[in-house]
């Protein structure tokens, strides 16, 4: 199932990726307007791209070697395409990048492939196995858009489409792990920091990448809408509220 709710059955198709017939990956494969867009299941970073259509290798994000040298004891050097998707929202795939450094992470047009964001740094892969929400669950959420599209959460990165840059909120020494849920018009988004429980809740700034911590009582939304903010409470830990607020005056 695609992140927009959409079935697409993978069982027994082939998909051409960089002008090699693959298997799709069954975790990461999203329909688009040109044919199903997914890595090259089994790889740890042999490129992706749409079937028969755009492709990982000409999509490569300034910097970053679109096809690496892999270096295997008794099989020598191999060329194998990089990048990798590792989650999807609305008409855009994230996708990580390998590099000598930390890697960069880079939010592609789901139609074209053409990059629209970068952060110098990796981003968490999706894990979209059915989970049951819970107070004490830290599986990172998955991807968001504000209501106006500006801005995209991954994993404790804020991507801006508009500038085509992003913050690292999570990296650093001494820096906790943050999963942010989602972001609002203005850049600043919303979620937890930490391993253990009760986590912390933070906003992160879309400009600076810096994370404030905010009161322990706090709730942070789960999402936000067009004028409104979702937020979760819960009795206890198998049974959760959903409520929506209006966030204007």
């Amino acid at each position: 199932m695609s992140p927009e709710g959409k079935v697409t059955d993978t069982s027994d198709a082939k998909v051409v990726l960089n002008g090699e017939t693959v298997d799709p990956d069954d975790y990461m494969a999203i329909p688009g307007p040109k044919g199903l867009v997914t890595n090259g299941k089994g790889n740890e970073d042999g490129g992706f791209g749409a079937d028969g259509g755009w492709q990982s290798t000409k999509v490569a994000p300034p910097g970053v070697e679109a096809v690496r040298k892999i270096e295997n004891v008794g099989f020598g050097t191999k060329e194998r395409p990089n990048g990798r998707i590792i989650g999807a929202v609305g008409n855009h795939v994230i996708a990580y990048w390998s590099k000598e450094s930390d890697g960069l992470s880079a939010i592609h047009d789901l139609t074209t492939g053409a990059i629209q964001a970068t952060v110098p740094c990796r981003t968490e892969e999706t894990d979209y196995e059915a989970d049951i929400p819970s107070p004490r669950s830290v599986v990172a959420p998955q991807p968001a858009l504000s209501p106006n599209g500006r801005f995209l959460v991954k994993g404790g990165n804020v991507f801006d489409l508009k500038t085509g840059k992003g913050t690292c909120s999570d990296r650093g020494e001494g820096a906790k792990k943050i999963a942010l849920a989602s972001v609002d018009d203005d850049g600043t988004a919303y979620g937890l920091a930490g391993n253990d429980h009760p986590r912390t809740p933070v906003s992160v700034s879309a400009t600076t990448g810096t994370a404030k911590a905010l009161p322990e009582t706090t709730s942070t939304p789960v999402a936000v809408a067009k004028g409104a903010g979702v937020f979760a409470t819960y009795a206890d830990a198998d049974t959760m509220r959903l409520i929506v607020l209006n966030l204007k005056d």
